[in-house]
Formats: structure tokens, C-alpha cells, sequence
């Protein structure tokens, strides 16, 4: 059974051309699914670590990096190929306009959720994504910016958009 879910990005690093991004997690996602993060069999999609745009076998926008599971998160760094497609899907994450991610898999082994949906314990990674609109409400960019945030000082930021009356500036320091 081919699956698709999503995720979203940690950190863009421009010298780098790389965006780290939470592609997928444990959390039960908009189709009522939960895609547990210990079953992801990583060893084909390895051999081929390519990433899509929209899921489009014929749109190839980069290569993984690396990938790595945190607890009960699939983590994965991208580095932007230099062609006109991923050139502009990159602008498109530095400017924060894009930060959502999305996996396709094979399901090897599920079962059924008493709510409704399915919880996938063992799954084989095809692909993984950028997209507009994700499945997974937790697969977006970090909030590491070239390696400098932190946790601390985004919840600090966060407050501070919400405290301003200004929607310039919530605006202004959103655009960090």
C-alpha cells in the first residue's frame, strides 16, 4: 500500500543551499493516521535519497543529506539542486513562504485505530517532498535559522507577534 503523509522544516541554511525539516512524526496527522517514527525503514531510499516537488516523480528538487530519527521524529537534511524548478522552490523556503514537507512510503505493517484511521508501525520510505499544504500538522521547517535560534528565543519572537498591534510589524519580525 503506497502512503503519503507530511511534515515540516526545522532551519534554512543559505550558504548551504540545505533546509533541515521534520518530514514526518508520531502524531496522529489530518487523515487520522499515525505513522510511528520507529518503523521507518530507511535502507532503499538511501541508495537513491532524492527529493520531489509535490510528490512528482518527474520534479526532482534536491538530494537528502542526511536523515535521522529524534524520538518521534524523522528528521531530514535537504541541499537544492541548481536547476530553474528547485531554484525557485528555494527562494520560496528562504522566504518562509513554503515550510511544509510531505513522505511517501510503502506500508509494510499497520493496524487499525479504535477512532478511525491507522497506526503504521513498520513502513519502507520511497520519497520525501516539499509541498504547500501538508497531512502532518507537525512536518514543517524548524525553527533554527542558519544554525543560530533557539527555542528560547523563538518562543520570545512568538510572543512578541502576538503582543504587537502593528501588523507591520508582526510582519517585520516574522521575516527574520
Amino acid at each position: 500500500m503506497l502512503v503519503v503523509k507530511t511534515g515540516f522544516t526545522r532551519g534554512v541554511h543559505e550558504g548551504e543551499r540545505t533546509v533541515e525539516a521534520v518530514i514526518s512524526s508520531s502524531a496522529r496527522d489530518r487523515d487520522g493516521d499515525i505513522v510511528e517514527a520507529s518503523g521507518w525503514q530507511l535502507e532503499n531510499f538511501l541508495k537513491n535519497p532524492v527529493v520531489l516537488w509535490m510528490h512528482r516523480y518527474e520534479a526532482p528538487i534536491g538530494r537528502s543529506l542526511e536523515i535521522r530519527r529524534e524520538g518521534e521524529l524523522l528528521i531530514a537534511r535537504t541541499r537544492f539542486a541548481r536547476t530553474p524548478l528547485a531554484e525557485e522552490i528555494w527562494q520560496l523556503y528562504k522566504e518562509g513562504v513554503l515550510s511544509a514537507w510531505s513522505v511517501s512510503f510503502i506500508a509494510l505493517e499497520w493496524e487499525p485505530l479504535p477512532s478511525g484511521g491507522r497506526r503504521y508501525t513498520k513502513q519502507e520510505l520511497l520519497e520525501y517532498s516539499a509541498v504547500s499544504v501538508p497531512a502532518n500538522p507537525e512536518a514543517l521547517n524548524t525553527i533554527y535559522r542558519d544554525g543560530m535560534g533557539r527555542v528560547e528565543k523563538e518562543l520570545e519572537r512568538i510572543t512578541l507577534i502576538f503582543g504587537t498591534e502593528s501588523s507591520e510589524e508582526k510582519i517585520k519580525i516574522t521575516e527574520e
